[in-house]
């Protein structure tokens, strides 16, 4: 069986007393009660066409030609089928279906049932379907290709590109104007949509009279439709007609409550097949203006009338979502917002099409809360997009700047305390030591020297890497290099030198004398080493050095003078003064501070100290 999915097609306009019919269709006569029945989509421009839904006949009455009149209606009542059988010998069969097997948001796809060597099916269905919609046709299918068919059926899964899927949780509330963007819909109560295999209903409690408050009963969801006139000349809403046989056209159905603009997704229901209307209520009257032609004055004339409006009330069994309508408060209140976008992902050069046809474009359909894990999954759907928003917000770009630095203080921290972390990266550092585990992470955070080693705010000398070369090589003296070259900011710019150990390196070493303690052979080492360093690097280049350009000229007036440059040693860590159960060694203590408050150049920073001081610039 063929699925008409088209949004609203012209033949379902029809009366509401004929609702509580059961739906019939035409079949060849060999069609029995018990027979097997899959209802075959055709997707949105060819995508996702495949079985929805899959069931069994009923029953099956013969049929008479011409079948012109009952293959229009969607309901085929039984005086009509009664008189053409006493005047023609039956050749066809009206049965009706129930479905109890409904794949409408995870459809049985051609591809699958291609994989599975069932290639024959999806040729008859296709070939069926370019004849036209509502076709049944007798299919020559094996018991053990059924077998493959029910077992796929079980297997199969909601797919996750637009626009097959619903990118929304049961639960959560979108913006109906969202939601119509992405996945179009009509206006209304029902929403029939045309770009996507959907139909949504909503139901506004506030706007609903005491008899047509929606309410559950034995399982059943009562809900009400779209409203309409009622008359001779007026028929049913086509939206209701699409949502009561929503089964039959493949296409899943969607409720939601609403409150203004926003709408709370319930989750997937479907109608009930054996009594999809419970009732059709009246819903007041509407006044309406008719004009007609006068003859004798030549001129229209018009009166005002009411003409009243009738609701339907179906009957929906819930698929899955969430429990609604039973007395919670207020729902809107505790739920998550959703946010849909909607983005192209394939672009065809428009040159390559035919002038008369658009180039075909792909599309993806993003649902997003605001967790990290959304937005990041939103990020990766359209980078571009976030980079242009936060190149034109100046404060994003501090959020973003700030929370890159607080993801980097997270691995200095880690580098500290978790030596497995650790000993991953001096494993990729190449067997090139500890000091170049450091030594990498700091060329990667230079800031992080600017802001806590000194109380003005320094920058490195070269835009590419910490560390330089700063005296050369020659017969009569070897060359000189440091960790980490910077200079101060301002109008007037001063060299910093600072030297880089690791937060294990030794600060003390033994005690000669009770309560007194010498410094670590590391530590004194350290010290000669910045020492000596800063002082050829003044002897080679003097008191001031001129910037240049790429191209080797200066650059007027930019100047860094070494006029008794200051300098850093970052080594060891102060946790080195405790003792087995975190008590503070005074003696310790005493004869370190000592040291380094003596000590002129270079200054002595521990690493947890470092750290101490960039996490304190990062705060709020």
């Amino acid at each position: 069986m063929i699925a008409d999915n088209r949004a609203l097609s012209p033949e379902t306009s029809l009366p509401a007393t004929t609702w509580r019919d059961k739906r019939s269709f035409i079949a060849p006569l060999a069609a029995g009660v018990g027979d097997a029945v899959v209802l075959w989509r055709v997707g949105p421009r060819g995508i996702g066409s495949g079985i929805v839904a899959i069931g069994r006949i009923t029953t099956s009455d013969p049929a008479v030609e011409p079948f012109d009149e009952l293959a229009r209606s969607a309901f085929v009542r039984s005086d009509e089928r009664a008189r053409n059988e006493s005047e023609h010998e039956p050749t066809r069969s009206v049965i009706t279906i129930d479905f109890d097997t409904l794949l409408l948001t995870k459809p049985l796809v051609d591809d699958k049932l291609r994989e599975a060597s069932l290639s024959g099916l999806v040729q008859q269905a296709r070939s069926a379907a370019r004849r036209h919609r509502h076709q049944i046709e007798a299919l020559e299918v094996a018991d053990d290709e059924w077998q493959t068919i029910e077992q796929l059926a079980e297997e199969t899964t909601p797919p996750s590109a637009w626009p097959l899927t619903l990118n929304i949780g049961p639960g959560t509330v979108v913006h109906r104007s969202e939601l119509q963007s992405v996945y179009g819909g009509t206006s209304g109560a029902v929403a029939v949509c045309a770009r996507t295999p959907n139909v949504f209903l909503f139901v506004d409690r506030a706007t609903c009279t005491p008899d047509l408050a929606p309410r559950w009963a034995d399982g059943i969801l009562l809900v009400p439709g779209k409203s309409a006139t009622t008359g001779f000349w007026h028929d049913t809403a086509a939206e209701n007609i699409v949502l009561v046989n929503h089964i039959h056209r493949g296409i899943p159905l969607h409720v939601f409550e609403a409150q203004g603009n926003e709408c709370l997704y319930i989750g997937e229901f479907a109608v009930d097949q054996s009594n999809p209307v419970e009732c059709v209520a009246a819903a007041g009257a509407q006044r309406v203006r008719s004009s007609s032609y006068n003859g004798r004055t030549r001129r229209r004339q018009g009166r005002t009338m009411l003409e009243s409006r009738s609701v339907p009330v179906f009957r929906l069994r819930q698929l899955h979502g969430i429990r609604c309508f039973s007395g919670e408060s207020q729902p809107f209140d505790t739920a998550p917002r959703v946010y849909l976008t909607l983005t192209a992902t394939r672009y065809v050069d428009a040159a390559r099409c035919s002038p008369k046809k658009a180039p075909p474009i792909g599309y993806a359909a993003t649902g997003f809360t605001n967790d990290e894990e959304s937005f990041l999954a939103l990020y990766r759907a359209d980078p571009q997009r976030f980079r242009q928003l936060i190149a034109a917000d100046e404060s994003a770009r501090d959020l973003v700047a700030i929370a890159h630095r607080k993801r980097q203080l997270d691995r200095f921290r880690r580098l500290l305390k978790d030596e497995g972390y650790f000993s991953k990266e001096l494993a990729e550092s190449g067997g090139r030591g500890e000091e170049h585990v450091w030594q990498r992470f700091f060329e990667d955070n230079p800031w992080i020297f600017g802001v806590a080693l000194a109380g003005q705010l320094l920058t490195r000398w070269n835009s590419e890497k910490l560390e330089q070369v700063v005296t050369g090589a020659s017969i009569t003296r070897a060359g000189k290099r440091t960790d980490a070259l910077l200079r101060t900011s301002g109008l007037v710019k001063s060299l910093v030198f600072a030297e880089i150990k690791t937060p294990k390196t030794p600060l003390l070493g033994r005690e000669p004398r009770s309560g007194c303690w010498s410094s670590s052979t590391h530590l004194s080492e350290g010290i000669a080493q910045v020492q000596g360093t800063v002082h050829l690097a003044v002897d080679d280049i003097g008191e001031r050095l001129h910037s240049t350009a790429t191209d080797g000229t200066e650059i007027a007036g930019d100047y860094t003078y070494l006029l008794n440059p200051r300098s850093y040693l970052i080594i060891g860590q102060l946790d080195q003064f405790l003792g087995p159960d975190g008590g503070h060694h005074r003696g310790k203590i005493r004869s370190f501070e000592l040291l380094r408050s003596k000590l002129k150049d270079p200054e002595v920073v521990t690493f947890d100290e470092l750290l101490a001081r960039a996490e304190w610039s990062v705060q709020p």
